[in-house]
């Protein structure tokens, strides 16, 4: 593929504008694959890794679509609410100066003319005798595995122009159902190679140890930036919030049982990055683009395992990250299918609350910053005015990890700024 920017398709001038002015312009690779074939009203699934583009690949065809037939209505379904108001957030910006509709089901029913319509399988299917041009299902599989099928069965009951399934996970079984229920030629278009930044993974054997202690212990000796915490029983989720409440952690959980204005709040704080810690149900591992996450950690694994890959998507966006998948016994099973795709490094929990060596470290133990060893060396040579106190020598290392802690933040900050400033 030579086409290498937005402007080598036959998009509107405005939407090239907002595109530009939104610093999108460079493609990506499924982009560069997706947007002719929507464009030529091609029904399709697509999927490619996390954080590769998904959203503009769909997006930008069918908002050109709309501006040269204003009487298209497009129906649009996420998984949760969460990810409908982050792609609906995307959409706006796109979508200035065109006067084209933006409808969120869950606010407004005025679906008589043509516009964006996002919604939930089960906020749509009642919309089902209204008449669609378009569908496009994010995070499809999702979907399908998780509840929704019975209501999508009911929405594609009714023939759609075109059709857009997508994710970064999609198994034979769900392409060939999505197949089966649409009755249609659906194209396939699949990309395998990752982009952006490096994911180190890591498997966690917890030995048989409680994983509410291991989880401690590798958050008090890795010194974590910002990280997000996967559990997929909810019961266990909140047992775990308690238990990490002893902990000097700032720390937000967001689930399916909060209601929506408090999840809506809290993802709000947590897209801001007012956290160190959040502590998430599978569902906000779809899409959802977590500001300056540096670790992802697998506390158990999901009902699905190919919905590993999306957790660990919630990291490496703006640089290099680290995700670790806890395991036991019974896991062994599905610790060889991850390793038959992937290269982790094994860590072992010992008794005495500390890990076996790792083949290698994101961070080194004694960073050569001579600003920092000057810090650290201040503090080696504070003494104690009479006799020394109790605890001291805690206290001494206590202030040794808040200076290298300080220090990680700061080097992590520079290195999304500057990232960040490369994409612009």
């Amino acid at each position: 593929m030579n086409m290498r920017t937005f402007k080598e398709f036959d998009l509107e001038e405005v939407l090239l504008r907002n595109l530009r002015n939104n610093r999108f312009e460079l493609l990506y690779e499924i982009q560069a694959i997706v947007i002719p074939k929507i464009l030529k009203q091609d029904s399709l699934v697509f999927l490619s890794p996390v954080a590769s583009g998904k959203t503009l690949a769909y997006a930008v065809p069918l908002i050109n679509q709309a501006l040269r037939n204003r009487e298209l209505k497009v129906l649009l379904l996420f998984p949760t609410v969460e990810l409908l108001n982050q792609t609906m957030k995307v959409f706006q910006v796109l979508l200035k100066d065109t006067n084209l509709r933006l409808i969120n089901l869950f606010n407004d029913s005025n679906y008589e003319t043509g516009g964006f319509f996002f919604g939930t399988p089960e906020k749509a299917k009642k919309m089902v005798p209204e008449s669609f041009d378009t569908i496009v299902m994010d995070e499809v599989d999702f979907m399908v595995q998780d509840g929704f099928l019975d209501d999508l069965k009911t929405i594609l009951q009714k023939p759609f122009k075109q059709y857009i399934f997508l994710s970064a996970t999609i198994p034979e079984e769900v392409f060939v159902l999505l197949k089966k229920l649409t009755h249609v030629n659906l194209k396939r278009v699949v990309q395998k190679k990752t982009i952006g930044f490096t994911i180190s993974r890591y498997l966690v054997n917890l030995k048989h140890q409680k994983r509410s202690e291991v989880l401690k212990t590798l958050l008090k000796q890795e010194h974590f930036y910002k990280t997000v915490i996967f559990v997929s029983d909810l019961k266990q989720l909140k047992l775990l919030a308690q238990s990490l409440q002893e902990l000097d952690f700032k720390f937000f959980m967001i689930h399916s049982d909060l209601p929506l204005n408090e999840r809506k709040n809290q993802l709000d704080r947590i897209l801001k990055g007012e956290f160190d810690l959040v502590l998430v149900s599978d569902a906000l591992s779809r899409g959802i683009d977590f500001s300056e996450v540096t670790n992802v950690i697998s506390y158990d694994f999901p009902r699905n395992l190919a919905f590993v890959e999306h957790r660990l998507g919630r990291t490496g966006r703006h640089l290099d990250g680290s995700f670790y998948q806890f395991y036991d016994d019974e896991d062994l099973k599905r610790i060889e299918r991850l390793k038959d795709y992937h290269t982790y490094v094994l860590l072992e929990y010992k008794s005495n609350g500390t890990f076996l060596k790792k083949t290698h470290r994101v961070f080194k133990n004694k960073p050569h910053d001579p600003r920092l060893q000057a810090a650290l060396k201040k503090i080696a040579q504070q003494r104690p005015v009479k006799k020394v106190r109790p605890n001291y020598k805690k206290k001494i290392q206590k202030q040794k990890e808040r200076v290298i802690k300080n220090y990680r933040d700061k080097m992590i900050k520079d290195k999304i700024r500057q990232s960040k400033q490369k994409e612009k």
